[in-house]
């Protein structure tokens, strides 16, 4: 291992459990004993995944240390074969989060070994994606009260607070606030961006293969790079984009148009990206009668129209219809629908609600 570190309390308690051949320890404050089980089903479901996900935990035991209530910045840490959790200040809910998140640290980078300070996508960035995916497929769930906040929203909400960073600078490059949304936030939903444009298993590969190939020597980003576009192939340098730049993932349907014609309809959609960054898009169009067709686009130009000659006329367009582009933060434009007034109707519904859903969130964080 590369670094030491150790707790002691006389308070101290003890369950235990395994993941695979792995003994799991958590050691708990009395106070905090409603919450051990679920530190313990936490920090176990989560090695098993990433182990599966990534390559095996290379080590026999993970002990899970948790914190006093006033001592909150001794939470959250981490250290191989050792992790600190605790809630951070926040709910008790909050405990999967910052547990699943700690244990994904063991893989990155407590096995790549990379320079935190110098390149923390490769630290946080790819540990906060993989704490996400786990906490959504485990169905956790936080609560500030009677609000829940599944963790999309909360780090959707993260990344719209300043989402206009690189994600790939050094830390000393950051400010307090622009580092959680860029190097956390931006990074784990650029990547679960990319997982929905090229599959599940394809990316879980991709980073496997990464570790393997650079487990234990001190990878840099131009390593995972090359290791990445290899597995993936060049149809993801929206993905560098991306992270690289400051640029966003944003397209609108802007036009629908439907004429009558001696045989049926003439319809035409008008497709325009409006952020400056060229990600795949998919377009569903579906018709009166029910039938549908769905286009691919690159988005390498500002905007393409596409012309439907059919028996039926043109009902409804939707950019993005499977929800595969998750960092897109403008989504009440994806869509639009004939007659106008319901294709208004449902614009001003679907604004109403997002907004009143990042209200209650920020409410909830900063109450």
């Amino acid at each position: 291992v590369t670094d030491f570190s150790f707790a002691a309390s006389p308070h101290f308690q003890a369950v235990q459990g395994k993941a695979g051949v792995t003994d799991v320890v958590v050691f708990y404050l009395p106070e905090h004993a409603a919450i051990a089980q679920p530190y313990l089903q936490t920090a176990t479901g989560a090695l098993q995944a990433y182990s599966q996900w990534y390559g095996r935990y290379p080590q026999p035991r993970l002990t899970v240390i948790d914190v006093p209530d006033d001592a909150a910045g001794a939470g959250g840490m981490e250290y191989p074969t050792l992790v600190t959790a605790g809630t951070l200040g926040l709910p008790a809910s909050f405990e999967a989060t910052v547990t699943a998140h700690e244990v994904g640290h063991q893989w990155w980078p407590m096995q790549t070994l990379t320079n935190e300070a110098r390149e923390p996508w490769l630290d946080e960035g790819l540990t906060e994606y993989s704490g996400l995916r786990y906490n959504l497929e485990a169905g956790d769930t936080a609560a500030f009260g009677p609000f829940k906040l599944d963790p999309f929203a909360s780090e959707r909400l993260q990344y719209a607070a300043d989402p206009l960073h690189p994600a790939t600078l050094p830390s000393w490059q950051y400010s307090s606030g622009a580092y959680d949304a860029a190097v956390y936030a931006k990074m784990a939903m650029s990547l679960w961006t990319l997982e929905g444009v090229v599959g599940t298993p394809k990316l879980r590969t991709a980073m496997a293969q990464y570790l393997e190939q650079y487990r234990w020597t001190h990878p840099t980003g131009d390593d995972f790079r090359r290791s990445m576009r290899t597995s993936l192939g060049p149809d993801t340098d929206w993905f560098w984009t991306l992270l690289d730049g400051n640029g966003v993932i944003d397209y609108a349907v802007s036009d629908l148009h439907v004429t009558a014609t001696s045989t049926g309809y003439h319809s035409t959609v008008t497709l325009a990206r409006a952020g400056s960054v060229p990600a795949p898009v998919d377009l569903l169009t579906t018709f009166a009668d029910g039938s549908t067709k769905r286009e691919q686009w690159n988005g390498g130009t500002s905007s393409i129209q596409y012309s439907y000659d059919t028996l039926a006329p043109l009902v409804s367009a939707l950019a993005d219809p499977d929800r595969k582009l998750r960092i897109e933060l403008h989504r009440i434009d994806n869509g639009q629908s004939l007659p106008a007034e319901s294709a208004a109707a449902t614009s001003i519904g679907g604004r109403l609600l997002f907004w009143l859903q990042s209200l209650l969130q920020t409410m909830g964080t900063f109450g």
